[in-house]
């Protein structure tokens, strides 16, 4: 058991742990409690269970993506998952299976992305990863969790006392709606809590700024911040939006870790990596050109979702901002 759940560490570690500047792997004890995670599942002889919140819907920026629907580069992401998943196959025959568990909902309204655009990304995600490789990738809606299997009555007993702030202009649907007040009326902290943890927690300060600045280049071109009469006003805006964003993201996270407390959780996001979450390069090393991007220093990893893709000469991909590939000699 100990042997295999070595090897199947060392694969992890090569092919898909993303290290950022500050990482914990090797210094905190993450390496070990992934491990640990990883023992669970060897010593069972059960496949391996990735817990992936993402594939949540394209930009809606323009100058970041070429359309709404998944393309090339959510292709990448899925053939990632199959390299991955055949490394570990090779040492460990139960395998892996991966979990996506969508956080469209969660923060569509945040980032100016109407309901049902959320619905149908999702969809089409889902029949393109069955279509490349059925049976890998599993997907789950918020919805699903929190509104499956309950009456209509119940669930506008439970959220009855619950709204939540819609700061950009967005389409809402009821269903989607009733997820996200069911999501903070279950599983949300206290206001107050976040807003001292910013003044006094360098971590959550630093994950407030760098929302802030992505959500400022993100909504840049939204009507919500477009419309705006100066930088100072769409900068407030985007602050009110990271605050509510690290307020949804605290609640979905509880939600994820006490519905999946014993599997693998791995995120786009590029963690310390001294666990529960563990950041991944969510494209293969060997599909990809080597590249350092900005949007780190605003707590994201590249992602499909907010890029399109170049294929370059040598047959590798780029995940570029579509403004930076319209504006170059690339295309």
């Amino acid at each position: 058991v100990d042997d295999i759940t070595s090897q199947v560490v060392d694969i992890i570690e090569k092919n898909y742990i993303h290290f950022p500047k500050h990482d914990q792997w090797f210094t905190s004890g993450g390496k070990q409690r992934f491990a640990d995670r990883v023992r669970y599942h060897v010593a069972r002889n059960i496949p391996l269970e990735f817990i992936l919140p993402a594939f949540p819907v394209k930009s809606c920026n323009p100058d970041k993506t070429l359309g709404k629907s998944p393309d090339k580069a959510e292709e990448l992401a899925i053939h990632s998952m199959k390299i991955v998943a055949d490394l570990i196959k090779a040492v460990y025959a139960p395998g892996v299976h991966y979990n996506v568990v969508s956080d469209g909902h969660v923060f569509s309204d945040l980032v100016g992305s109407d309901d049902a655009a959320v619905d149908s990304y999702g969809e089409m995600f889902w029949e393109m990863a069955h279509n490349l490789y059925p049976g890998l990738v599993n997907f789950f809606r918020l919805d699903e969790f929190l509104l499956d299997n309950h009456s209509e009555d119940s669930i506008a007993k439970l959220i009855s006392n619950t709204d939540v702030d819609h700061p950009v202009a967005t389409e809402l649907t009821t269903h989607a709606e009733n997820a996200r007040r069911a999501l903070m009326c279950l599983f949300g902290c206290d206001e107050s809590t976040v807003t001292k943890e910013i003044k006094e927690d360098p971590e959550t300060r630093n994950l407030y700024r760098g929302f802030s600045r992505f959500m400022l280049e993100d909504l840049y071109e939204h009507k919500s911040c477009k419309n705006l009469p100066s930088k100072s006003a769409k900068k407030k805006l985007c602050s009110q939006v990271a605050f509510l964003m690290i307020l949804r993201n605290r609640a979905y996270s509880a939600m994820v870790e006490w519905l999946f407390p014993l599997q693998l959780r791995i995120s786009i996001h590029p963690h310390p990596n001294r666990g529960p979450k563990y950041g991944i390069n969510i494209i293969h090393s060997s599909l990809v050109a080597a590249q350092r991007s900005s949007e780190e220093k605003n707590f994201h990893i590249p992602t499909p979702w907010h890029n399109t893709v170049v294929e370059l000469a040598d047959g590798k991909f780029m995940l570029l901002h579509s403004k930076v590939i319209r504006g170059s000699s690339m295309h």
